[in-house]
């Protein structure tokens, strides 16, 4: 049965263990611990783990005197801050050079060009950025605050920011995760190490017809596994991180 829900998901990684023979030696509660450490290596590893997303939020008075935002559990990392309603590019603004380049040169769409509005509105975008730059900001996903160093005396309660961030990937709503082959694997041995961790406290646990379960032989079957698919993860799954040169 493929998984399609974090149940589904334990009952085959359960069945991949033959629990239903060794059930009276694990704790539900043990299983569900294996299945999180699981889904934290894969949100945190993983390039299917996370997406690109654009959060807008509404600057509160809190936000102006900590200087920071508070973003969302499920935000894992932010890239940058859009300088939304800046001076330039604000359409909505009556005395914005977007807004009279728009009034006085496109009045007439089916006659006129779009290449001079384009090419100004690039000329613009350059002059921000060589003059005002980027906002720089600062976020850690332990603290789950972005820090945005600017001026916060120019920005007033109600005003909208815009950030560029990525956000895991909510297994329990988009739940082809639980099909992730690699996730199954991670979690099939890292149960298989439990219950050897748990058999080689007895040695060599008899079982029905005279054989015999091995608990560290088990173990050591379970740990080369879970060192050779995080290293799988590594070289296969992982992002390829961005460089700079100097």
């Amino acid at each position: 049965m493929i998984p399609q829900s974090r149940d589904d998901f334990k009952k085959y990684i359960l069945r991949n263990n033959g629990i239903t023979v060794l059930q009276n030696h694990l704790d539900d509660d043990m299983i569900e611990d294996r299945i999180d450490e699981a889904l934290i290596m894969y949100t945190n590893f993983h390039f299917d783990a996370s997406e690109r997303q654009y959060y807008l939020y509404q600057v509160q008075a809190a936000d102006i005197t900590n200087k920071y935002v508070t973003m969302p559990d499920n935000i894992m990392g932010v890239v940058k801050i859009f300088n939304y309603g800046d001076r330039f590019s604000n359409i909505n603004n009556l005395f914005g050079v977007q807004y009279q380049l728009a009034l006085n040169e496109l009045y007439m769409f089916n006659s006129y060009s779009m290449v001079p509005y384009y090419m100004g509105m690039q000329q613009l975008e350059l002059i921000d950025q060589i003059l005002v730059g980027e906002k720089p900001i600062r976020y850690n996903r332990k603290v789950n605050r972005v820090y945005i160093d600017w001026d916060w005396n120019l920005i007033a309660e109600g005003q909208y920011l815009m950030f560029e961030c990525f956000n895991v990937v909510d297994p329990d709503t988009y739940t082809k995760i639980w099909q992730d082959q690699w996730l199954l694997d991670y979690a099939t041995a890292l149960v298989k190490r439990l219950m050897g961790t748990v058999l080689k406290k007895y040695g060599n646990v008899p079982m029905l017809g005279g054989t015999t379960f091995n608990g560290q032989q088990m173990y050591d079957e379970a740990q080369a596994e879970i060192i050779r698919l995080k290293e799988e993860m590594q070289s296969t799954w992982a992002p390829v991180l961005g460089f700079w040169i100097a």
